[in-house]
C-alpha cells in the first residue's frame, strides 16, 4: 500500500521502517501533530506530544520498488459492492497447506463485471457485479490476506479503480461518492 500524506517538511529524506512497529505506535498516539526527524543513518525519531520514540529502519534502496500499475484502463466498482463480493467469497478459500492451489480467491475482471470465485475442496462460493471501464479481461488468483486488507482501507461510500499490470493489482483514484437529492 502507498499513500500521501500532507506534511510540512524541512528537509526531504528516506527510509524504510518496520511497519507493524510503526502501526502500533501511531494507534497509540493522541490526536497531534507528529513531528518526524533523522537521527542519523536509517534512524529516525517520531514525537508526537509527550511521547518519543526512536526506531531503526533499512535503507530506501533495500526496499523493493512499487510495480508500476496504468489506470487508464481501469475498472470502476462501489467499495460497497467489492466488500460484498469479498464478504461472500473469502470464507471458502482453502486454509490447508497441503493444498496450495485453493488456498487463493479467482478474481475475474471482465468489461461489464466482475466476479470472485473460492473453493476449498468442499465448499464453493461465487458471486458477480457489474463494473463500468474495464476493456481486458484478466484472471488473477488472490491472496485472502490481500483482500482482508482492502476490507479494511475502505468505507462503503467509495469508487475504486481496480487497475492490473502482468502480474500485479493495484487500487487507486479513490473518491468518495456524492449522494445525489
Amino acid at each position: 500500500m502507498s499513500t500521501l500524506v500532507p506534511a510540512d517538511v524541512d528537509s526531504e529524506g528516506s527510509v524504510t521502517l518496520p511497519a507493524k512497529k510503526l502501526v502500533d505506535i501511531v494507534r497509540e498516539l493522541p490526536p497531534a501533530a507528529v513531528r518526524v526527524a533523522s537521527a542519523g543513518e536509517q534512524r529516525i525519531h517520531l514525537e508526537c506530544g509527550r511521547s518519543k520514540f526512536k526506531l531503526l529502519g533499512i535503507a530506501k534502496e533495500e526496499f523493493p520498488n512499487f510495480p508500476p500499475v496504468k489506470f487508464d484502463r481501469a475498472w470502476s466498482v462501489t467499495s460497497s459492492d467489492l466488500l460484498k463480493l469479498i464478504n461472500h467469497v473469502s470464507f471458502a478459500a482453502s486454509t490447508e497447506e497441503s493444498r496450495p492451489i485453493l488456498n487463493g480467491v479467482l478474481w475475474e475482471l471482465r468489461a461489464d463485471r466482475m466476479r470472485m470465485v473460492a473453493t476449498n475442496g468442499h465448499r464453493l462460493a461465487r458471486m458477480d457485479v457489474a463494473v463500468s471501464g474495464g476493456q481486458d479481461a484478466a484472471d488473477l488468483i488472490v491472496p485472502p490476506k490481500a483482500l482482508e486488507q482492502i476490507r479494511r482501507l475502505f468505507g462503503s461510500a467509495d469508487l475504486i479503480d481496480i487497475a492490473r499490470s502482468e502480474n500485479h493489482l493495484g487500487s487507486g483514484q479513490v473518491r468518495r461518492e456524492s449522494s445525489l437529492g
